[in-house]
């Protein structure tokens, strides 16, 4: 059951630009990707007049998206320990713009070049 009061506040938490202090940003990325994902954000954000702030909530709903299959995917641990990275970098606000509706390794690619500088 979708539990609108608590997406509500996440949304709250993103427009801010914050999290909340007990969590990560990618703990907090992939608790809004489970919370919304059965749920068409997109119109849900119109309805409640949040439009302006669109791009961000959805990307933070695709970051959530790409930890989480990141964290199931042997593969992309894996590319991600050859790149120096023992565990899953931590993600923020302005990392997360760069993601797309590309697949995982894609992502990540971007995702590192930016992180190194890029």
């Amino acid at each position: 059951m979708v539990d609108f009061k608590k997406i509500d506040t996440m949304i709250e938490y993103i427009e801010e630009g914050t999290i909340p202090r007990d969590k990560t940003f990618n703990q907090f990325a992939i608790e809004f990707y489970l919370e919304t994902k059965t749920l068409t954000l997109s119109k849900y954000i119109r309805l409640k007049g949040k439009s302006s702030k669109l791009p961000k909530i959805m990307n933070t709903k695709k970051a959530g998206e790409v930890l989480f299959d990141t964290d199931k995917s042997d593969e992309i641990k894996s590319f991600l320990s050859r790149k120096g990275f023992k565990i899953i970098p931590e993600l923020n606000y302005t990392s997360i713009m760069l993601l797309r509706k590309v697949d995982l390794f894609s992502n990540w690619q971007k995702l590192l070049f930016f992180f190194e500088g890029g």
